[in-house]
This record gives C-alpha cells, structure tokens and sequence, in this order.
C-alpha cells in the first residue's frame, strides 16, 4: 500500500520508487529498485495555500474556464459541539486569492473549510481544517 503524504496538484508529473529492499506479502524480497513517472489529469477547478489569519480565511482558486462558481463554508466547533457556520458564494472571474469573514475563533474552537461546487450540484471540492 502506498500513503501519499498530501494531495497530487493537477497538470503535475510524480516519480514513485520502490527500493529493492521493498518485500511483497510472502516477505520476499523484490530485489530490484523498481521507478515509473506518471503526470496527474487537469481538474477544472483547483484550491491550494487554504490559510486561516484572524478572522479572515482564505484559498487559491485556479480554474481551466471562468466565470465559474463555488461556495465557501465554514463550520467552527469547539470539542464535538458545533458553534457557528458561514458561507459565502464567489464567481471567478479570475484565479486568484478568495477569502470569507469568519467570527474569530475563541478559546479551543476550530474551523472546518467546506468547498462545494455549487450547493445545487453539492459535490465536495475540499475539506479542510484550521
């Protein structure tokens, strides 16, 4: 089983290498290091750098074709009690930087980025947490 340690950006190229030492279920070793390169599909619409600064959160937004929309929601909990949610819809017209006011967080409360393609359609583009 291969763990990746984050998300694949699209339109990018990877090299995965196994060591010989790798051992397949009988325990044997494969003895042989074995390398493959492969580039990863174009998502029509793509986040990054999700940051969380006071009482502003933000997210890069890159899309093939604009205008296109997208619902930010934000959902505060303290522990497992949910507190407070905001949303808020973008059009991009542009890439770039998009940001949505929360309340400040208090004492031991986290926020949950939410990022829905429309809430019509309701297909999860991201999930997050701060």
């Amino acid at each position: 089983t291969l763990t990746l340690s984050g998300k694949l950006r699209s339109l990018s190229t990877y090299t995965i290498t196994l060591s010989e030492n790798i051992r397949v279920a009988a325990d044997i070793p494969i003895g042989l290091a074995v390398t493959a390169d492969f580039t990863t599909e174009r998502k029509d619409l793509e986040f990054s750098n999700v940051s969380l600064s006071g009482s502003v959160m933000s997210v890069t937004a890159d899309a093939t074709q604009t205008p296109q929309s997208f619902c930010m929601i934000v959902s505060v909990w303290k522990g497992n009690e949910f507190v407070r949610s905001h949303a808020k819809t973008h059009t991009i017209t542009a890439n770039g930087t998009f940001t949505l006011d929360i309340t400040p967080l208090g004492a031991g409360e986290r926020a949950e980025l939410y990022i829905w393609d429309s809430l019509a359609n309701k297909t999860m583009l991201l999930n997050e947490v701060k």
